[in-house]
């Protein structure tokens, strides 16, 4: 099975900004793509549990892992997709020894997922990487790429968004490549938007992608880079493991990971009262009712301990408010304001478990 995601489109600065975790905390999160999972480890937690209902996204964090284990940083990137590579079959061999059998076997029958890079191979990023190829030259032009990506201030985004990008062309454009009927059939999970009352959601995609454009520093901003380029030339100060000393922290730590092939909420009903001091969910309410959120709310809660921490995103589904079931608080005092960098997500929360 293809993963949803080869890497995670979730800001790791804002996940750990608001979990704050600590070497004494026990960290249960979903897998996705891994980069917030390494994030989690470079804090070196009591334990952490990376959780996922897709076994594809497992594969991908069961890989990433083992080339962290066995592979040099240059050629660690290089192996993943970041930079180009000829040799990348023959890196794979070295990792064979690191992965189970089951692994094994589903790598090897993926030979040209490996040969083009893993990071590549998620539904998303094929998505992305048709957009790249058949939608940017006709709606942009790489002169204006280039243009922002060499931009040194917000300021310089804001002259180049103005004159390069917003126009018609690239509002149709984006409307045309990220309608929810595009994205639900070509790059996302069609159970994300099975709660959602209408289908025209492409404005409020292109409303978040150039409010990003606009305000976060192009310098430093990975996401927008992959998305425009397809590639990224590391280091990257502050990501997850593209950053070398992260890299070595991540090598030394990788262990330490429990990789754990189930649904989340399944999981946390067979668990101890208290088990875990952080929680974090992804955006796994996406596709749930009011009422599935709110029950799952109430098994996750019997996982963790008192004054945990539990957070989560919300795309286009407004999953924020539980009024049936008290045993979260959400957190708004305290929390550091940490600009997104993905311009995806709608929202996102943090709650403190309550009695």
């Amino acid at each position: 099975m293809r993963p949803s995601y080869s890497m995670c489109w979730e800001d790791s600065a804002i996940l750990t900004n608001a979990l704050r975790p600590t070497h004494h905390d026990r960290i249960l999160t979903i897998a996705s793509g891994g980069e917030n999972v390494f994030a989690l480890l470079l804090h070196s937690p009591e334990r952490l549990v990376a959780i996922d209902a897709d076994i594809g996204q497992l594969m991908i964090i069961r890989l990433k892992i083992a080339a962290i284990k066995a592979l040099p940083f240059d050629a660690f990137i290089r192996f993943l997709g970041y930079l180009p590579c000829n040799d990348r079959l023959l890196l794979y061999q070295k990792l064979v020894p690191l992965l189970s059998q089951k692994e094994q076997l589903y790598w090897d029958r993926r030979p040209g997922s490996i040969r083009s890079g893993v990071i590549h191979m998620g539904r998303f990023e094929r998505y992305l990487s048709f957009f790249r190829r058949f939608g940017l030259p006709v709606i942009l032009g790489r002169k204006a790429i280039r243009a922002m990506l060499a931009c040194r201030s917000v300021t310089e985004q804001q002259v180049i968004f103005r004159k390069s990008w917003d126009s018609a062309r690239w509002r149709l454009g984006f409307s045309l490549f990220f309608s929810s009927l595009v994205l639900k059939h070509a790059a996302r999970a069609s159970a994300q938007y099975a709660h959602l009352a209408s289908e025209g959601h492409s404005n409020v995609f292109r409303s978040r992608f150039e409010r990003m454009l606009c305000t976060v520093p192009v310098k430093g901003n990975w996401f927008l880079a992959f998305i425009l380029t397809g590639s990224l030339s590391p280091p990257l100060i502050g990501h997850p493991y593209l950053d070398p000393a992260a890299f070595s922290v991540a090598r030394e730590k990788a262990r330490q990971i429990e990789v754990v092939h189930d649904d989340i909420i399944s999981f946390c009903s067979r668990q101890k009262p208290g088990s875990f001091t952080l929680c974090n969910c992804s955006d796994i309410f996406e596709g749930m009712s009011q009422q599935e959120y709110e029950n799952s709310l109430q098994v996750i809660a019997g996982a963790i301990a008192r004054g945990g921490r539990l957070c989560y995103w919300n795309n286009l589904v407004p999953r924020n408010s539980h009024p049936l079931f008290s045993g979260f608080t959400p957190i708004k005092r305290g929390m550091p304001k940490v600009q997104d960098r993905t311009g995806f997500y709608g929202s996102f929360h943090v709650e403190s478990r309550s009695a």
